[in-house]
């Protein structure tokens, strides 16, 4: 309960989904930045691609997969209002008894772009 109400206090978002970028968990500042208030309002898909350029998301998993993290890119995040802002997001892979999350940071950057 601390842990979450911390990550809660964080103007980062934080997320982790499968490793098949499957929504598991995020703190409120990650919903926020995608324009939304509840994880309930993630589309049906359950994943960020839709928030992002395709190609940009694509080589974002595909980095991911290959070296097991991917840190520091800067790109164009599609919120659910349809606003675009510019994000920085840094993901890694991670394997803790057999089961297999991408853990995420995003950071709204767009006052810097």
């Amino acid at each position: 309960m601390r842990f979450q109400t911390l990550l809660n206090q964080l103007n980062l978002g934080v997320y982790r989904l499968t490793e098949d970028d499957v929504f598991l968990e995020s703190n409120g500042a990650f919903l926020h930045l995608l324009g939304i208030n509840s994880l309930t309002k993630i589309p049906e898909s359950h994943t960020l691609a839709p928030y992002f350029q395709a190609e940009n998301y694509a080589k974002l998993l595909q980095q991911l997969k290959q070296t097991g993290d991917s840190r520091e890119h800067e790109v164009l995040l599609q919120r659910a209002d349809d606003n675009e802002i510019w994000v920085r997001i840094s993901q890694t892979l991670t394997t803790n008894n057999n089961i297999t999350v991408i853990d995420g940071i995003i950071e709204d950057i767009t006052t810097r772009k």
